[in-house]
This record gives structure tokens, C-alpha cells and sequence, in this order.
């Protein structure tokens, strides 16, 4: 499977035969190949830019994977034993963590603020420039779009890429995939494809 570049970072729950697992998923500054082994199970959060889970700040995991403790099938976090929750208790799960202050939340500038102290303060929150999250976003919402059986042409004119060139670089880093690939061959295996706001990607 193809796991796409991403702004954001995740917490994966895995059970399989070995047992229940739970490593952070920082973002991702390319796509890359990963491997999905049968029969196990995978349940993805995904978290708001800003958000760190408390020891592992956001822009210190950037494009790596960090393991954390299970005990039991329990995950082991702020000196505290958590149940691994099902689809439906996500949402619970995580006002847990939000309750016992394992989850931090960095106020991050405006979109309009363009001053070198927004910047910076943006990359030490996140670990990625505003910049690039806005080609992640568009790379992104072009993808899902051509997945869709939407013309190159129009994707490239509704995106403000340059021309064709240009949209197939950034297929090719943030994707894994040229937008001919996308296009014709809508069964390649992505991981979380769906088209973010407009207005992220502007």
C-alpha cells in the first residue's frame, strides 16, 4: 500500500496474531511503500495539526514511528493503563487523554500571517513549514480528484498548478503515483484519500 504524505500525525492501533500494538505516526514529508500484514487489524487517529501527545511533540516525530508500551492488550500512557478502543469509542478515548493531560494543543498563526515569527512558530509546532503544508493539501485534493476520473487539464487549472509537469513532480513526492497511475488504475491501495478543504489548500 501506498501511505501518502500528510501534515498530520496518527496513532495506529494494530491487533494481530502477535498480540495488540500502538505506535505515533508522525507526518509524513513524502509518500512511501509500507507493508500491511494479514490477518491483522489496523485502527487509525488522526489528530489536528498543533496536537502533541504528551512526551512526543508533533515536530519531533516528523516521517518517523514511535512504539509505545502495551501491557496486556492495554496501552501504557502518562503512568496510566488504557484500554484499546473500538471504532465507536474513538471519541471517548481520546477526551480521556484530553482529561488526564496527555494531549497539548499549540495555537498556531493564522493562514494570513505570513511574518517570520508566524513561520517559525508553525514549524516548532508542527515540524513543517505552512508552505509545504499547502502542497501536501493540494497534492492531496489532486489526487483524490484524479482517483475521481477528473481530467489532468482541469485538475492542474483548478489547483493553480503550472502545467502538467509540475502536477506530476508533485504526485510523484507527496502521492507515489503519476496522475496517469491515478487515473487509470483506480484500485491502487492508498492510505487515508479523501479530499481536504478548500480552503487549506489555498
Amino acid at each position: 500500500m501506498t501511505s501518502l504524505a500528510r501534515a498530520e500525525w496518527d496513532l495506529v492501533l494494530r491487533s494481530g496474531p502477535d498480540g495488540p500494538s500502538a505506535a505515533l505516526q508522525g507526518a509524513e514529508s513524502v509518500a512511501s511503500r509500507v507493508s500491511v500484514p494479514a490477518p491483522s487489524a489496523y485502527l487509525g487517529i488522526r489528530f489536528a495539526r498543533g496536537v502533541s501527545l504528551v512526551p512526543h511533540r508533533a515536530a519531533a516525530i516528523v516521517d518517523t514511528s514511535v512504539p509505545l508500551p502495551t501491557e496486556d492488550g492495554d496501552l501504557l500512557l502518562g503512568q496510566r493503563r488504557w484500554r484499546l478502543p473500538e471504532v465507536d469509542e474513538v471519541e471517548a478515548f481520546v477526551l480521556g487523554l484530553v482529561d488526564a493531560g496527555l494531549l497539548t494543543m499549540a495555537e498556531l498563526p493564522p493562514p494570513d500571517r505570513t511574518t517570520r515569527t508566524a513561520q517559525r512558530h508553525h514549524r516548532s509546532s508542527t515540524g513543517l513549514t505552512r508552505d509545504f503544508v499547502r502542497q501536501v493539501d493540494r497534492a492531496r485534493l489532486a489526487a483524490a480528484s484524479l482517483r475521481a476520473g477528473e481530467a489532468w487539464p482541469s485538475v492542474v487549472e483548478e489547483l493553480g498548478y503550472v502545467d502538467q509537469a509540475h502536477l506530476t513532480r508533485a504526485m510523484r513526492r507527496f502521492v507515489g503515483h503519476t496522475p496517469g497511475e491515478l487515473g487509470s488504475a483506480g484500485g491502487i491501495p492508498l492510505s487515508f484519500l479523501y479530499k481536504t478543504p478548500r480552503a487549506e489548500c489555498s
